[in-house]
């Protein structure tokens, strides 16, 4: 969306790195405004941040709850119930307490992510490394 892409700092989407580092910056947002809560980050980032706030959660649009299992399916992550729940509701309600965790009122906590490719050759991100494999890249985020 033009607005969201200005606000992160991109100014031809078309632009792979600056669509790329945009789209970065932007889940990132999402996922600091949701206390990291990868389902409601998923679904704002397809319908909108303001969207999640009004349902208090995955909003009830076919596409975006397609959307977020099937982000879930590519992390390796069980959160097939989750999207379905309408009343998750989002740690971030007020423009002030985004505001707030933008400014860095709140410390973040380093992260490690493992990735890996199966042998069907789907791709998988997990917060724990593969059971029996050794063949993972491992990730650290801070921000």
């Amino acid at each position: 969306m033009p607005a969201t892409a200005r606000r992160f700092g991109v100014s031809d989407a078309f632009d792979p790195r600056q669509n790329i580092f945009g789209g970065v910056r932007y889940l990132r947002a999402l996922l600091d405004m949701f206390d990291g809560d990868t389902v409601l980050a998923a679904a704002a980032y397809n319908a909108g941040e303001n969207a999640v706030r009004r349902y208090r959660g995955v909003p009830p649009y076919a596409e975006t709850r397609a959307y977020v299992r099937k982000v879930h399916a590519l992390l390796g992550s069980s959160g097939a119930a989750a999207p379905e729940t309408a009343s998750r509701r989002p740690a971030v309600t007020t423009a002030a307490d985004a505001g707030a965790e933008r400014t860095g009122a709140r410390a973040r906590k380093p992260r490690t992510l493992y990735r890996w490719v199966d042998a069907d050759g789907t791709p998988h991100l997990a917060d724990t490394p593969p059971a029996g494999r050794s063949d993972y890249v491992t990730i650290r985020s801070t921000d």
